[in-house]
């Protein structure tokens, strides 16, 4: 089968599995993309070829556009959250912390061996200087590490029917460390990509940064530009403006060797700020958006590899996990003491466990600037990610649970029976105990 008509057909399963759990997923399950993960190696050069590794290198450049759609979305969604202070402190501060607890303890690992962790299972392209040989791939996942899944947790939220000032908090917390989280990645990736050319180019590592992130301020500001003439535009004009951001975006990204993650979640945040229609925007951006991630779930799967240092790899998977929950529940635990305002709900670390595709993004970006890396992030890292969202919805549920977030389903259950007993028409929130009804707050 010709390498076209592989890529047409995943992107075709991609959008027509999105159309189907659209319609029917609301009632059966929520899904968290390790059965697309699965699907991946399933496909991928290990098991049945159908990904093989040339079909994975013609992949790129779609992929490179599947990231940049993951970090625009990401920016955009902090206009949604943008009012509740209290959870976007929450989040930038513990997302700070996570960073330097789990950036910390792997620079600390590679340092200790002195190199031979390098040696043994290599990690990215050393850089020309010996003093930040070891400094890029604790980065990186010190970057994975602060991302947190806000789409994955508001969707197990709905389900849940979980309201109130708890849920609020978790779902801009989660927005905010994400972008720190992205933000340090990206900056990684950004000037090991700068050490590497800075011969060729003759631009220091800060006129480098500096011009990665004016690349995703000119695409905001591109954008404003384009929708400025039209007052009230129509949906469609919307949608390819953004398409058209975020392949520019993308494609300058890509061709600059730098994160397509960080510069578009840049532009996204400026159309969050410049744009007053920005949330009908995430509205109608997830038509492509869910597709994308089942993408890139199934990319991930079939890029992962088995190193042959695998026993280190699955060590570094541990400690990875390890390093990252101890980071978030002392974050969480200070943040939500420190920000005034701040829910305190017990366990609250535990409602903010899902990664979802964003650090999946992080680790497959990774890979793209260091191939050599492959065996660390996806031998290594890639199954630790998958693992610890398998077990984040019950996680999130026991927490909302124990927060009182999930009382009002009861609440509304017994309203439904009231009205059905007094023999009185009935609303469709109060016959369903499903769909919580208005003014109802946990």
């Amino acid at each position: 089968m010709s390498i076209v008509m592989v890529v047409v057909l995943l992107i075709a399963f991609s959008f027509v599995v999105h159309r189907v759990l659209e319609r029917f997923a609301p009632r059966l399950l929520v899904l968290n993309g390790i059965e697309y993960v699965a699907v991946g190696i399933v496909l991928g050069p290990h098991a049945f070829p159908l990904l093989s590794a040339e079909v994975l290198r013609a992949l790129q450049p779609i992929v490179s556009l599947s990231i940049g759609l993951v970090g625009f979305g990401l920016g955009l969604s902090l206009r949604q959250h943008i009012r509740s202070t209290a959870g976007l402190g929450v989040g930038g501060l513990s997302g700070i912390l996570v960073c330097l607890g789990v950036g910390g303890v792997f620079f600390g690992v590679a340092r200790l061996f002195d190199g031979g962790l390098l040696e043994a299972l290599p990690m990215g392209s050393p850089p020309t200087g010996p003093e930040l040989e070891d400094l890029w791939f604790p980065l990186a996942l010190a970057g994975a590490a602060a991302a947190t899944s806000h789409p994955l947790i508001e969707a197990w939220c709905r389900r849940e029917g979980a309201k109130g000032p708890v849920v609020e908090m978790l779902l801009s917390a989660a927005v905010m460390s994400s972008l720190v989280g992205v933000g340090l990645a990206g900056y990684a990736l950004a000037l090991q990509r700068a050490t590497q050319t800075i011969d060729k180019l003759g631009m220091t590592r800060v006129e480098w940064l500096v011009a990665c992130i004016s690349v995703g301020v000119l695409s905001g500001i591109l954008f404003r530009v384009f929708m400025a003439a039209d007052r009230r535009p129509g949906p469609d004009r919307l949608f390819l403006a953004t398409i058209g951001v975020v392949v520019f975006t993308s494609g300058m990204a890509a061709g600059m060797g730098v994160s397509p993650l960080l510069v578009n979640a840049i532009a996204g945040i400026l159309v969050s700020i410049l744009h007053e229609g920005a949330d009908r925007l995430h509205h109608d951006l997830q038509s492509i958006e869910k597709p994308t991630h089942i993408l890139l779930f199934i990319i991930a799967g079939a890029m992962w590899t088995v190193p042959d240092a695998w026993i280190l790899a699955g060590a570094l998977g541990l400690l990875y996990s390890a390093a990252r929950l101890s980071a978030l529940k002392l974050s969480i635990f200070l943040a939500t003491r420190l920000v005034e305002d701040a829910p305190r709900p017990p366990r609250a670390a535990d409602g903010l466990l899902a990664q979802g595709v964003l650090a999946i993004s992080i680790v497959i970006n990774y890979v793209q600037v260091n191939p050599e890396g492959a065996g660390a992030a996806l031998g290594g890292i890639l199954p630790a990610i998958v693992m610890v969202d398998a077990f984040a919805p019950r996680a999130l549920r026991t927490m909302l649970g124990n927060a009182g977030a999930l009382g009002h389903i009861a609440d509304a259950s017994m309203g439904a029976a009231d009205g059905a007993s007094a023999g009185e028409g009935t609303s469709a929130s109060e016959a369903d105990p499903s769909v919580p009804r208005e003014g109802a707050r946990s």
